[in-house]
C-alpha cells in the first residue's frame, strides 16, 4: 500500500542532480533517485532560498562541496547527501 503524498519525506533537489548527463556515474545514481520522486520521495525543485531549506527533509545534490558542508547542515539541520543514498 502506497503512502499518501503528503506523508512522504521532502527532499529540494538540486538543480545539479536534473541537468547531470545519464551517461555519467552520477547521472544513473540521478536518474534512478529522480523516479522514485512521487512514490517514496516528495520532491521540490526551485532556487533555494533559506526559509524553503527549513521545511525539507533532505536536500539532495551531486556537488561534493555542498554535500560536505558541515555548517550548513548544522546551522539549518539538514541533510544533504548524494542521490545515491536514497536508491
Amino acid at each position: 500500500m502506497h503512502k499518501p503524498l503528503h506523508a512522504l519525506p521532502l527532499h529540494h533537489i538540486d538543480t545539479s542532480v536534473l541537468l547531470e548527463p545519464h551517461t555519467t556515474e552520477n547521472g544513473r545514481w540521478c536518474k534512478k533517485y529522480l523516479q522514485r520522486i512521487g512514490s517514496k520521495y516528495r520532491g521540490v525543485v526551485s532556487a533555494p532560498v533559506l526559509s524553503e531549506l527549513m521545511i525539507v527533509d533532505a536536500l539532495v545534490s551531486i556537488d561534493n562541496t555542498l554535500i560536505d558542508n558541515q555548517a550548513i547542515k548544522n546551522e539549518f539541520g539538514l541533510r544533504i547527501a548524494h542521490p545515491e543514498l536514497f536508491v
